[in-house]
């Protein structure tokens, strides 16, 4: 009763600003399929539906916040009761950066997941750990070991005889980044088992969140450079699409930190007097319908980003609107002063424009 209520009051409040019927207009397709965050999940157009134990139309737990954790050191108890809040928290690969000089993260993730289990008894709080779908980095010790190694020089995307060498940016520094071959079976085996696999077996960790790093890459040529596999990235989709499988076997949940895939989201809160842009001239109507239509779906997940960490009423409106059992509320990236990540912030500027 109070969800139709609540879902009444949405409705008037949005019709209130008198939204024309529009329908919405996604941007042409890019020619080339690229690396973006979430790359992913765009041929089954969202994210995999929440596991069972997990879906619920109660607002707190379907809020989700990504690359929660401090830099400078592990979080201290008030950061944890406000991250403990949510109702889906994502652990950061900044957690504990400098301090431990870019190293030992596996570590440091099951220390803070712990203790963010500790405050909300367990299972009611889902923790999530950010791996990478195209680099990895020394921050993460199996990466590291692998990395080093001569013997895997062909695991990753090469430059001649050696790895493509990129600069991890991160507040403790910079650091070594190398982009993952998925046209070799050994490397796709270690990315998928170990890299993914190994937290999944954790009970502390409910999930993953898939990160990439798109700054400086060398040009992915397919089977030259080997990274994709080929047109449209067939052994990267193919790696991708056996992660999935992984995932849900485990019963847990696989997403990334923005919705590639669905067409239209906000990143600062509904505005009916928005400027005209692809989405057509009435940002508003398009968003809900499109929203609505994804609600409807059983077989992803909506995830609506928010743009300021005080969620615009008409922003909740329309998510208590669209959405189904299967959805999410994600509040704004974790990163700013905490990590200084040049990574992230070059690849938010490629996001879509505020609607």
């Amino acid at each position: 009763m109070r969800l139709a209520v609540a879902a009444l009051g949405a409705l008037l409040l949005l019709r209130s600003h008198r939204c024309a019927a529009v329908a919405p207009k996604p941007p042409a397709a890019d020619p080339s399929p690229g690396w973006p965050v979430g790359w992913g999940f765009a041929s089954r157009g969202g994210f995999p539906p929440l596991p069972p134990s997990w879906r619920s139309f109660s607002l707190q737990r379907a809020t989700v916040g990504y690359f929660m954790g401090n830099a400078s050191g592990m979080d201290s108890t008030a950061e944890l009761q406000a991250e403990a809040k949510l109702g889906i928290v994502g652990i950061g690969w900044q957690l504990n950066n400098i301090p431990s000089h870019h190293s030992n993260l596996e570590e440091y993730e099951l220390q803070e997941a712990a203790r963010l289990k500790a405050l909300r008894g367990g299972s009611s709080l889902r923790v999530m750990l950010t791996r990478e779908s195209e680099a990895t980095t020394t921050l993460y010790n199996s990466s590291k070991a692998k990395m080093m190694d001569p013997a895997n020089n062909d695991w990753w995307v090469r430059c001649g005889d050696a790895p493509c060498a990129g600069k991890w940016y991160s507040p403790a520094g910079n650091t070594l980044k190398y982009w993952f071959n998925f046209s070799n079976p050994d490397a796709t085996d270690w990315w998928l088992n170990e890299f993914i696999g190994v937290p999944l077996d954790n009970p502390l960790v409910d999930g993953i969140y898939f990160d990439s790093a798109p700054d400086d890459a060398p040009p992915d040529s397919g089977a030259t450079q080997g990274q994709g596999g080929g047109v449209n990235r067939a052994d990267a989709q193919a790696a991708f699409d056996r992660a999935l499988k992984l995932i849900a076997s485990k019963g847990k949940w696989a997403s990334a930190w923005n919705n590639d895939g669905q067409s239209l989201f906000p990143k600062s809160g509904l505005r009916p007097d928005a400027k005209p842009s692809y989405f057509g001239p009435d940002s508003c109507s398009s968003l809900v319908k499109e929203w609505i239509r994804l609600g409807k779906r059983d077989d992803i997940t909506l995830q609506v980003q928010i743009g300021t960490n005080s969620p615009r009423n008409e922003t909740i409106a329309a998510f208590l609107i669209g959405r189904g059992v299967s959805a999410t509320l994600e509040y704004p990236l974790n990163l700013g002063e905490q990590s200084r990540a040049k990574d992230r912030r070059e690849e938010k500027s490629r996001e879509h424009p505020p609607c």
